[in-house]
């Protein structure tokens, strides 16, 4: 019954894993869960980023489309000006030519009513 205490105990065994949550572990529950809840928001942040870079390039290809339609509807507009001023002051002297323009000045006044517009070729 004089044996050393130290002898009867059992012997030390090294630390283990320190688990969350445990006294002395230096790291809580939320305090885990932290850093995966920041890899999701991350991989969330990364999907929206990504939408939003698809969206903007869809603006931008609308938007140069837009400008080409804009430019066309200028371009037919000059056109029918053109025509419209030479058919007034009689500089068209093939008849051919000239029933073609007035054919061409009566569809587009169609078109401008059936549009909403005012029918100013008519």
């Amino acid at each position: 019954m004089n044996a050393d205490p130290a002898a009867q105990a059992p012997p030390a065994r090294p630390p283990g894993p320190r688990l969350p949550g445990r006294p002395g572990s230096g790291t809580c529950g939320p305090t885990r869960r932290r850093p995966r809840r920041s890899r999701s928001l991350l991989g969330r942040r990364g999907d929206i980023d990504g939408r939003l870079r698809d969206q903007r390039i869809v603006v931008d290809d609308l938007t140069a489309a837009q400008a080409k339609a804009d430019a066309d509807v200028e371009q037919v507009k000059a056109r029918r000006t053109r025509d419209r001023d030479r058919m007034d002051s009689g500089a068209i002297g093939d008849p051919k030519a000239l029933e073609r323009m007035q054919h061409e000045s009566r569809l587009a006044g169609a078109t401008d009513l059936h549009a909403g517009g005012r029918g100013a070729w008519r």
